[in-house]
């Protein structure tokens, strides 16, 4: 498995090869290069792109709703886990909802392809069989989303 890396923007990371000429880098970890397409896969909402609003999480109707089913939350982010090949299985998905503050959080562990550790989450960086695979440049996780 292959993915594009991006930097702390968001925007993909050009090196210079030995001719000079700037190429585009990729990920050669398979389990960095899954949490980088499972980081992007979560910042997809459904209904952004223009020529099939159908793809995308679907937070708006799921989780942005009035006392979201906690269920169908679970449930949606274990199929988001599950499109990514390179994740072998969930470990553990905790998602802690504030009613008053009207936020999700979710925090989430996975197993990728060789069998390393990926973790992220609320107020946590996406983690690779304990590296930051992003560093201090990126927003930590998926953070808290308000409902």
């Amino acid at each position: 498995m292959s993915a594009f890396q991006c930097g702390g923007d968001n925007d993909l990371t050009l090196v210079r090869n030995a001719r000079g000429k700037q190429t585009i880098q990729l990920w050669d970890d398979d389990d960095v290069a899954a949490a980088d397409k499972l980081y992007h896969r979560l910042q997809y909402e459904e209904g952004t792109w223009f020529l099939d609003t159908r793809r995308g999480v679907p937070y708006r109707r799921i989780v942005l709703v009035k006392n979201p089913n906690l269920v169908a939350v679970r449930a949606m982010y274990l199929r988001v886990f599950a499109s990514i090949p390179a994740i072998k299985r969930t470990e553990s998905l905790s998602l802690a909802y504030d009613p008053i503050a009207r936020e999700l959080g979710v925090t989430f562990s996975l197993i990728g392809q060789s069998g390393v550790k990926i973790t992220g989450g609320r107020g946590q960086p996406f983690i690779v069989g304990g590296v930051d695979i992003y560093g201090s440049q990126r927003a930590t996780g998926n953070g808290a989303i308000g409902v």
